[in-house]
């Protein structure tokens, strides 16, 4: 496979950027001021988030001096655009952090340090959901010294052009937009009217893997593989395209917690990330290794509650009575409010939440709504008469909360505070049609099922009762709907999420493949995203599935020819000599199949690249990408692999040297396993015997590898243009 035809940056400690950013500019020290005095951002939270921000600008700065135009911004850049083409066609890159994890809060601390160096146009794309604009704008407001605008403020952007414009040449100018296509529309022809593109912008798109990709990519690939004229790109995708060839000094800069799309892409297509900065989350951070770490799973250790897997069925039939795991997620909560007010005072003044993760059918979210309200009425009023159904559910609620409090308060306090607190509760059904964020300071019960996913952040949230299932799950879709992540530590011993078991399956798979993909990524290289059984990591109709292609767990992988010509036997000999050196390989050196040899994961792919094959007829066989999959497999091999070798006989093209039961012993062995075979048959035909002819190769090397065939082992997918 050839390298990439794109222009990317990997910045390192040995390689640096050459220009570092200001970090104590006015806007910047005044926003984090700001934000510590409304209690956003504490002194210790705020000096994390400056470190990894100052990272990430370095990254930006590099970027846009080495894709865009040196000169123009950092310390000493003149704040202008020039007129000078940029250097490269898309200067994208990506901070990739984690679910909850306080990425907005980075991004405005990430603008105030752009203003600062330079930058005077910065543009915050985000979601298509009102509410969540109004919300994005509206925290945003807490940057100081700078003109910051939404799409969903009252009056024309059109009609305060004039005004605003004056802010690019006093400072500069913050740009909230829905990624919505009438906003979009309007946005384009004021960054027109404003002169944006004669200024350095930072366009920062939140959720860029959500709607900015264009969802006519894989249509558009099958046509233009038949020679037909392709469609042009989704709405949304093409005024995209042009906000960028407006704004044509800049750096795009993609922000996601769930970036498998963005790394899928082709890699000459302008949204595939050219550089890369990683923000990981603070002190008190409750993420998938809290929630969903192996033990947690396998054990159905606290927080994990499971249920039963038909329990979606009964949720939603209006017939049906309430579930029982969702009676037992409900007294749960009525539990862990009271214990959580027994310890912490302060928390019966401000909300408390309950979530129910239903399907994406709203008549179904108003049915489970109804079950809901139901039950907690019945307990409140057996609390009020005395019955003891009300005694029973409570008790159960504490067990459960005995896991992870060793000395829960008594029945009776936990019947006194709901008493009171019950008095004063509501169910909330959050949909296309209700789509209110702002929870009342109470006890609030929330269902809904799409917009229960990105952007949405739900303070105290003790119980998440989650049942959305598919048969074919996607990955980034499932690990959007952990609206449980987020900084929950203090309230960590009341925590609870009621789910199958099966759903707990999915969210430790995604969170192994988070680990290894975060662990490995470099935008030069291919990335191999990390699948699971029963998933796929994104939506089809964003990539072209042509270029598109995966390992999986058995895969046995081998180049269809090796090298012949000319270079052949320098090549060759070069391949024996290191063999020999490193491995203590060479003709005549059996390591039996029945008893491999073992070896670490660094000699397996150092062997990899050090064996030539003809790339030409290379089939499935591309060291880069094999590579990419055993780093990223490290987690799961930390013992190595193993070595088979000896001297063979190939005679067709379509296997490889291994074959039968002894390929079928090696797949199971549960490791990843190197072949390396010495051939002098001299006898490989290209196009059949019988039409073909033989190729004049008296001696080669050839490399297989076999990946296990195992529980746990993932599909490992990948871009291959």
């Amino acid at each position: 496979m050839p390298e990439q035809p794109i222009a990317a940056v990997h910045f390192t400690s040995d390689n640096p950027p050459r220009i570092g950013p200001l970090v104590d500019g006015p806007v910047l020290t005044e926003t984090l001021a700001a934000m510590e005095a409304a209690k956003k951002l504490p002194p210790a939270v705020a000096a994390d988030v400056k470190a990894q921000v100052t990272t990430t600008m370095s990254h930006i700065l590099g970027a846009y001096d080495q894709l865009v135009a040196p000169g123009e911004v950092g310390v000493g850049g003149t704040a202008k655009a020039s007129t000078k083409k940029r250097i490269a066609d898309s200067p994208t890159g990506l901070l990739y952090g984690r679910v909850q994890s306080g990425k907005t809060n980075a991004m405005i601390v990430l603008t105030a340090m752009a203003i600062d160096n330079g930058f005077r146009v910065v543009v915050v794309l985000t979601s298509d959901n009102v509410s969540l604009v109004r919300q994005t704008a509206s925290r945003f407001q807490i940057l100081q010294g700078i003109t910051i605008k939404a799409s969903t403020a009252g009056g024309s952007w059109l009609e305060n052009y004039q005004h605003i414009e004056a802010s690019l040449h006093e400072g500069g100018l913050v740009l909230v937009t829905a990624k919505n296509s009438s906003h979009m529309e309007t946005f384009i022809e004021f960054l027109q009217k404003i002169g944006a593109g004669n200024y350095p912008a930072l366009i920062l798109d939140d959720e860029a893997d959500q709607a900015t990709l264009d969802t006519n990519q894989n249509k558009n690939a099958k046509l233009l593989a038949k020679a037909e004229p392709a469609q042009s790109g989704s709405k949304i995708y093409e005024h995209h395209r042009t906000m960028r060839d407006e704004l044509r000094h800049h750096v795009y800069l993609q922000v996601t917690a769930t970036p498998y799309a963005l790394w899928l892409q082709n890699s000459d297509h302008p949204l595939r990330p050219r550089f890369n900065t990683l923000l990981e989350p603070g002190v008190g951070y409750t993420g998938g290794s809290f929630f969903f770490a192996q033990d947690v799973v396998d054990e159905e250790k606290a927080p994990l509650v499971f249920v039963s897997e038909g329990e979606d069925r009964e949720l939603v039939d209006e017939k049906a009575a309430t579930p029982e795991g969702l009676e037992r997620a409900l007294s749960y909560f009525l539990v862990a409010a009271a214990a959580q007010a027994e310890f912490d005072p302060k928390s019966k003044y401000d909300q408390t939440n309950f979530l129910c993760h239903t399907s994406f059918k709203k008549l179904e979210h108003k049915t489970a709504a109804n079950k809901i309200r139901n039950y907690v009425l019945k307990i409140r009023d057996a609390l009020s008469s005395g019955s003891p159904v009300a005694d029973v559910a409570l008790t159960q609620g504490l067990a459960e909360l005995a896991r992870s409090v060793p000395n829960p308060p008594s029945l009776e306090s936990v019947k006194e505070h709901l008493k009171w607190r019950l008095r004063n509760f509501d169910v909330f059904v959050i949909n296309s049609e209700s789509d209110e964020l702002e929870l009342p300071p109470k006890m609030n019960f929330v269902v809904g099922g799409n917009i229960l996913g990105r952007g949405m952040t739900i303070e105290n949230l003790l119980v998440t009762y989650y049942l959305r299932s598919a048969k074919i799950a996607q990955m980034d879709t499932v690990l959007q709907h952990a609206r449980m992540f987020g900084y929950r530590a203090k309230a960590g011993q009341f925590l609870r999420v009621f789910l199958p078991q099966l759903q707990a399956l999915r969210f430790l798979r995604i969170q192994q493949a988070e680990d290894a993909l975060r662990a490995v990524q470099h935008p030069s290289k291919v990335v191999p995203v990390r699948g699971a059984k029963d998933m796929k990591p994104t939506r089809t109709n964003v990539l072209d599935a042509s270029r598109v292609i995966a390992y999986h767990p058995g895969e046995h992988i081998f180049p269809t020819l090796p090298l012949y010509g000319p270079t052949a036997k320098k090549a060759y000999d070069a391949a024996v000599e290191w063999l020999e050196d490193n491995l203590g390989l060479s003709e005549g050196h059996d390591i039996s199949v029945k008893k491999p040899q073992e070896i670490s994961l660094d000699q397996m792919i150092r062997a990899i690249d050090a064996i030539p094959f003809l790339e030409a007829g290379a089939g499935s066989w591309d060291p880069k990408t094999l590579k990419g999959v055993l780093s990223a497999s490290r987690d799961l091999f930390k013992e190595g692999g193993f070595l088979v070798s000896r001297s063979a006989k190939r005679t067709t093209l379509s296997t490889g040297m291994v074959s039968g039961e002894d390929l079928k012993f090696l797949r199971g062995l549960g490791r990843p396993v190197l072949g390396i075979f010495f051939d002098r048959s001299n006898k490989l035909f290209v196009g059949g015997r019988r039409s073909g002819k033989k190729i004049d190769v008296p001696f080669y090397v050839y490399p297989e590898l076999i990946l296990p065939d195992t529980k746990g082992m993932p599909v490992h997918i990948f871009n291959e243009g």
